[in-house]
Protein backbone atom coordinates (compact mmCIF):
# COMPACT_ATOMS: atom_id res chain seq x y z
CA UNK A 1 0.00 0.00 0.00
CA UNK A 2 1.28 3.37 -0.71
CA UNK A 3 0.99 5.51 2.38
CA UNK A 4 0.19 9.45 1.80
CA UNK A 5 2.81 11.51 2.41
CA UNK A 6 1.94 13.47 5.66
CA UNK A 7 -0.02 13.06 8.19
CA UNK A 8 -2.59 15.28 10.42
CA UNK A 9 -4.65 14.36 13.44
CA UNK A 10 -8.44 15.34 12.48
CA UNK A 11 -10.16 18.19 14.54
CA UNK A 12 -13.81 18.55 13.76
CA UNK A 13 -16.11 21.33 15.71
CA UNK A 14 -18.66 19.51 17.41
CA UNK A 15 -22.20 19.32 15.52
CA UNK A 16 -25.22 17.89 16.05
CA UNK A 17 -23.98 14.52 14.39
CA UNK A 18 -22.35 11.80 16.46
CA UNK A 19 -20.57 10.98 13.63
CA UNK A 20 -17.13 11.76 12.23
CA UNK A 21 -14.97 10.28 9.68
CA UNK A 22 -11.18 10.39 9.62
CA UNK A 23 -9.41 9.97 6.42
CA UNK A 24 -5.34 9.40 7.64
CA UNK A 25 -4.50 5.67 7.61
CA UNK A 26 -4.18 3.58 10.15
CA UNK A 27 -2.21 0.23 11.22
CA UNK A 28 -4.25 -2.60 12.32
CA UNK A 29 -2.08 -2.95 15.61
CA UNK A 30 -2.26 1.32 16.47
CA UNK A 31 -4.62 2.81 18.54
CA UNK A 32 -7.30 5.97 17.80
CA UNK A 33 -6.79 8.67 20.06
CA UNK A 34 -10.46 10.92 20.59
CA UNK A 35 -9.87 14.01 22.46
CA UNK A 36 -12.27 16.40 23.67
CA UNK A 37 -11.23 20.13 23.14
CA UNK A 38 -12.93 22.81 25.43
CA UNK A 39 -13.22 26.34 24.74
CA UNK A 40 -9.27 27.20 26.75
CA UNK A 41 -8.45 24.20 24.15
CA UNK A 42 -7.54 21.62 26.94
CA UNK A 43 -7.77 18.12 25.09
CA UNK A 44 -8.86 15.05 27.67
CA UNK A 45 -8.55 11.71 26.44
CA UNK A 46 -12.37 9.99 25.77
CA UNK A 47 -13.21 6.66 27.35
CA UNK A 48 -13.15 4.40 24.01
CA UNK A 49 -16.54 2.94 25.82
CA UNK A 50 -18.24 6.49 24.27
CA UNK A 51 -17.77 5.67 21.04
CA UNK A 52 -17.74 3.34 18.51
CA UNK A 53 -14.82 2.98 16.54
CA UNK A 54 -14.94 1.66 12.75
CA UNK A 55 -12.19 1.21 10.10
CA UNK A 56 -12.29 1.19 6.36
CA UNK A 57 -10.83 -2.09 4.73
CA UNK A 58 -10.05 -3.51 8.05
CA UNK A 59 -9.29 -6.73 7.02
CA UNK A 60 -6.00 -5.36 5.55
CA UNK A 61 -2.80 -4.41 7.64
CA UNK A 62 -3.17 -0.60 6.95
CA UNK A 63 -6.52 0.96 6.78
CA UNK A 64 -7.47 4.05 5.15
CA UNK A 65 -9.16 5.89 7.45
CA UNK A 66 -12.69 5.38 9.09
CA UNK A 67 -15.30 6.58 11.86
CA UNK A 68 -15.83 8.03 15.10
CA UNK A 69 -19.28 7.43 15.94
CA UNK A 70 -20.69 8.64 19.75
CA UNK A 71 -23.41 7.11 21.62
CA UNK A 72 -24.69 9.95 22.88
CA UNK A 73 -24.22 13.78 22.64
CA UNK A 74 -20.58 15.18 23.72
CA UNK A 75 -20.90 17.13 26.75
CA UNK A 76 -21.41 21.10 26.51
CA UNK A 77 -18.32 21.89 27.41
CA UNK A 78 -17.39 20.17 24.13
CA UNK A 79 -16.25 22.85 21.49
CA UNK A 80 -14.41 20.50 18.92
CA UNK A 81 -12.94 16.91 19.07
CA UNK A 82 -9.44 15.46 18.03
CA UNK A 83 -8.69 12.20 16.28
CA UNK A 84 -5.18 10.73 16.14
CA UNK A 85 -3.55 7.14 15.70
CA UNK A 86 -1.03 6.24 18.40
CA UNK A 87 1.19 3.39 16.61
CA UNK A 88 2.89 1.10 18.86
CA UNK A 89 6.79 0.66 18.23
CA UNK A 90 7.05 -2.69 17.87
CA UNK A 91 8.64 -5.11 15.45
CA UNK A 92 6.76 -8.08 14.78
CA UNK A 93 8.10 -9.86 11.89
CA UNK A 94 10.86 -12.06 11.82
CA UNK A 95 12.61 -12.65 8.17
CA UNK A 96 14.69 -16.17 9.23
CA UNK A 97 17.28 -16.77 6.64
CA UNK A 98 16.55 -19.33 4.01
CA UNK A 99 13.35 -19.20 4.19
CA UNK A 100 11.09 -17.45 1.18
CA UNK A 101 11.38 -13.77 0.83
CA UNK A 102 7.23 -12.45 2.11
CA UNK A 103 6.88 -9.01 0.29
CA UNK A 104 3.58 -8.82 1.52
CA UNK A 105 4.48 -9.01 5.39
CA UNK A 106 8.04 -6.51 4.43
CA UNK A 107 5.68 -3.98 3.10
CA UNK A 108 3.41 -3.93 6.19
CA UNK A 109 6.70 -3.25 8.02
CA UNK A 110 7.84 -0.75 6.07
CA UNK A 111 4.08 0.78 5.60
CA UNK A 112 4.13 0.85 9.34
CA UNK A 113 7.19 2.36 9.91
CA UNK A 114 6.25 5.45 7.55
CA UNK A 115 3.17 5.58 9.72
CA UNK A 116 5.54 6.09 12.74
CA UNK A 117 7.84 8.61 11.57
CA UNK A 118 4.56 10.92 10.43
CA UNK A 119 3.50 10.32 14.30
CA UNK A 120 6.67 11.49 15.32
CA UNK A 121 7.21 14.48 12.75
CA UNK A 122 3.75 15.45 13.47
CA UNK A 123 4.36 16.10 17.26
CA UNK A 124 7.42 17.97 16.82
CA UNK A 125 6.29 20.51 13.80
CA UNK A 126 2.79 22.38 12.60
CA UNK A 127 2.17 20.12 9.35
CA UNK A 128 -0.70 21.64 8.20
CA UNK A 129 1.37 23.78 5.78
Amino acid sequence: MTIDSAYVPEVFTKRSTLLYKFGFEISIDSSVNVYAIDADGVYTLLDSALYTLTLNNYRSPISQGGTIEFAAALDAAVVSISVNRSTPITDTQDFPNGEAFNAQAYEYQADKLTLILQEINASVCDCRG
